[in-house]
């Protein structure tokens, strides 16, 4: 197995650097199933630059993730909370990053999650009101 970095699972999803594509196509194309990890702070950062950097919408980061998760080479760190933080993202106004967060504290066993920023409510925490 190999782990993919932000820069390679992009170049590799979005071919928008042609040399670099060339690079990392053969190591994933002909990896076994499940032979390329993709870990959560993977897709954390891969979020964040694709709203930031590629003004990607809501939706098209939506349709991204629900992608990669169907390539038969990725492996998923945990991927029943990526997909639980992709669906709550998809219904909520919370950002991908709080939902991950929301996600993966209640996959380790956190009862709640606490948070003073009100739109990470959506994402399942529990908004702190300013004293």
């Amino acid at each position: 197995m190999i782990g993919l970095d932000t820069n390679a699972l992009l170049r590799f999803m979005l071919r928008d650097d042609e040399p670099q594509f060339q690079t990392i196509a053969p190591h994933i194309i002909e990896a076994e199933p499940n032979g390329c990890l993709i870990t959560l702070l993977v897709c954390l950062e891969t979020d964040w630059v694709l709203e930031t950097c590629y003004e990607f919408t809501k939706q098209q980061r939506i349709e991204f993730f629900n992608t990669i998760i169907s390539v038969k080479q990725f492996a998923f760190e945990d991927v029943a909370t990526l997909k639980r933080a992709i669906l709550s993202f998809q219904k909520g106004n919370a950002d991908l990053s709080d939902n991950l967060i929301a996600a993966q504290a209640k996959t380790l066993g956190a009862d709640r999650v606490l948070t003073f920023d009100k739109k990470a409510s959506s994402a399942g925490m529990e908004y702190l009101a300013d004293s």
